[in-house]
């Protein structure tokens, strides 16, 4: 048997849309996220690297 990882690309970036609003489905919690500034995109997809190197 060999295991593989699968997940769509467009969960490893943020798009560069400005202030969303994200729900978080375990706790119901949203918080506003501003996808515009580079940081928060850039901390986001180190976050999921990190992430799919754990699984």
């Amino acid at each position: 048997m060999i295991g593989i990882k699968i997940y769509d690309q467009m969960d490893q970036a943020l798009p560069n849309a400005g202030l969303m609003q994200l729900l978080d489905a375990e706790t119901g919690k949203t918080q506003w996220v501003d996808t515009g500034n580079a940081y928060v995109r850039k901390m986001y997809e180190e976050q999921f690297l990190v992430q799919q190197s754990i699984v």
